[in-house]
């Protein structure tokens, strides 16, 4: 069984990871990545 604690600071890796995805896309609008 997962902890709520340990659920939620996955959760936010996943965000972080998302945001940084985005942003790196941002960055490059000529490179498809």
């Amino acid at each position: 069984m997962v902890s709520r604690e340990t659920y939620s600071r996955k959760g936010l890796m996943i965000k972080n990871q998302i945001i940084e995805n985005y942003s790196c896309h941002m960055n490059n609008k000529g490179n498809i990545i």
